[in-house]
């Protein structure tokens, strides 16, 4: 039920994964991270996988919009996701991430386009889904509006209030 293919770097294609994926129908667990050799077409066979509840594609370069479309729409019973630096996916790929109703983790560290906008739609539709955003907009959004509010507390400002 847990597969773990981390690393396969040069060694694992689409057509030797799609095979994987075509007899592994109870396959609940599955971590591709930095198999750079799968293309897209690969990644959205993951969508066969239809029990899947964990899916691990950090640093995979070929996880686009249309394949976390097929991904969302086939693996419904998902609860934990990473794409940490998967750098090909849009904001909509992202938004459609929402419609993962069973997804209580997803990790978006360095997926850039992750901003507010995108938390706060996680917030209203998935209130129950950790998210870890690091290196991303939602990241360096939270950071500037601290250092702004902590510009307020600067003892030359304190004095200013005080006088």
């Amino acid at each position: 039920r847990q597969l773990f293919l981390n690393g396969n770097r040069d060694n694992l294609d689409d057509e030797q994964f799609i095979n994987i994926v075509n007899n592994c129908d109870r396959l609940e667990q599955l971590s591709l991270e930095t198999c750079a050799k799968l293309t897209e077409e690969g990644i959205k066979s993951n969508g066969r996988c239809h029990k899947l509840k964990s899916l691990n594609m950090n640093g995979q370069p070929s996880v686009t919009d249309y394949s976390l479309e097929l991904i969302i729409s086939g693996c419904t019973k998902l609860q934990k996701l990473e794409l940490k630096f998967c750098r090909n996916v849009t904001r909509i790929g992202i938004r459609n991430l929402i419609n993962l109703k069973s997804l209580i983790f997803l990790d978006v560290s360095g997926v850039r386009i992750f901003d507010s906008e995108s938390a706060n739609l996680f917030k209203r539709f998935l209130p129950k889904c950790k998210i870890i955003a690091n290196h991303c907009s939602y990241a360096n959004e939270i950071e500037q509006r601290w250092k702004d509010q902590l510009k307020l507390y600067k003892p030359q400002n304190l004095k200013k209030q005080f006088e």
